[in-house]
């Protein structure tokens, strides 16, 4: 249309009632809860992805056609059933996005990426759960947040073991033996695995944003998508920086025998029984550097998580922070902390980084025995290294000829990863 040249009559939407079209072949009982899938349609609540909880049906109705069949429903907070076990809302989750189960039921979590997010939890009482649909607000925040989410490293994977922990501080006894297969002569033998109290305790993190509450309603929200697409960003790498800085902090800290991670003298006893001590590190005071074997079940680094970065939001006009101080206010919080799995299977060095001392490194971890003089048959296959040592490792493992024209035996012996977070 052509731009108005007098005054017009522009209409208004009061309060919470809306207006939206079914999807194909729904059937809408009143009260139930709203999604809307990504053609904008309507549909009944039920465990899928890509959409985003809608408000409550406000009327029976149902349909063949997408798009055709008017429904009358409603946003704001209303009240649904609650989920059981480790998907029960509490009171701890107001604030923060809960999920759709079916359509009358919400849950904690997402069900490992196999729901859509409903709304945020406003209260929570005996009779279930308060969900405040504003499916705008949900959708654009909560997007954002998930794409910088997505977007993060994943560098620690390949370096660290991911545990689910049931408690503050998770106790590691098994640590102290690497189990291995003997031959059956007369009865079982039980290898006792309880040798030593090493445990990691968890850290509460957070990530917290305010948003002036004027910008939100003048509709400026895309001035900050890109800040809350780096929230999310920031989140997702909070554990690449963990487990890369535990991993460089490994020649001062204590693992599971008491001694550093990389240490000189980690007790073991020889084929006699006699305790003898080994070492995993070349020592040095330059920039460290680290050869790994992360080809087994436990990885070097232990990333230990109780719960992990949930996505909270603090934007309903009677939040005390909206009131006072018109602010919405947006958070990600997490309960986790990293620790140090076998050292034999890590070897850490300040040396400078050339042929003769990866030659050293990689035959100190093939070397590797376990109690009694038993190879661990060991194979080091991941070189970790900062940017500043980027260039000599590639030379050490892609270079088709070393220093003095000879061929280069340490071609593609390992692969590399920098690690921009050992900077």
């Amino acid at each position: 249309m052509p731009p108005l040249t007098q005054d017009r009559n522009t209409p208004r939407a009061e309060g919470d009632d809306r207006v939206g079209t079914l999807g194909l072949n729904q059937q809408i009982f009143a009260g139930a809860m709203l999604m809307r899938n990504a053609a904008g349609d309507l549909l009944e609540g039920a465990t899928a992805l890509a959409c985003f909880g809608a408000g409550v049906a406000q009327e029976r109705l149902s349909s063949t056609t997408a798009g055709v069949t008017p429904i009358r429903y409603r946003t704001g907070p209303h009240r649904f059933a609650n989920s059981s076990a480790g998907d029960l809302i509490t009171k701890a989750d107001i604030g923060t996005v809960c999920y759709i189960v079916d359509d009358q039921t919400v849950a904690r979590t997402n069900g490992t990426n196999t729901r859509s997010p409903a709304g945020v939890v406003d209260m929570v009482d005996a009779q279930g759960v308060w969900v405040r649909f504003d499916e705008a607000l949900t959708r654009a925040v909560k997007t954002s947040f998930q794409g910088g989410l997505s977007q993060a490293s994943t560098a620690y994977l390949r370096v660290a073991t991911v545990i689910a922990a049931s408690q503050k501080e998770q106790k590691y006894a098994w640590l102290g033996k690497i189990p291995n297969v003997r031959e059956w002569i007369g009865p079982r033998v039980v290898q006792n695995l309880q040798q030593h109290d090493y445990a990691i305790k968890e850290k509460p993190l957070e990530l917290t944003l305010s948003v002036d509450k004027d910008d939100i309603e003048t509709d400026n929200l895309g001035i900050y998508t890109p800040l809350f697409t780096e929230m999310g960003m920031s989140t997702g790498a909070q554990w690449d920086r963990m487990v890369f800085d535990t991993l460089k902090a490994g020649f001062a800290t204590n693992c599971y025998d008491g001694q550093f991670f990389f240490d000189t003298d980690h007790p073991v006893l020889d084929e006699n029984g006699n305790p003898i001590t080994v070492s995993n590190t070349g020592g040095g005071a330059g920039t460290p550097w680290f050869l790994l074997d992360v080809s087994r079940a436990i990885k070097p680094i232990i990333l230990q998580k109780r719960k992990d970065f949930i996505f909270t939001a603090l934007d309903n006009l009677t939040d005390p922070n909206v009131f006072m101080n018109k602010e919405f206010i947006y958070g990600s919080d997490a309960r986790a902390n990293t620790g140090y799995g076998f050292w034999q299977m890590a070897y850490g060095s300040q040396q400078t980084l050339n042929a003769a001392a990866y030659a050293t490194a990689r035959a100190a971890i093939m070397g590797m025995k376990g109690d009694y003089g038993r190879p661990l048959g060991l194979t080091p296959n991941l070189l970790v290294v900062p940017p500043s040592l980027e260039s000599a490792a590639r030379k050490i493992l892609n270079s088709e000829y070393a220093t003095g024209g000879e061929t280069n035996e340490w071609k593609g012996t390992a692969e590399l990863l920098v690690a921009p977070w050992l900077a």
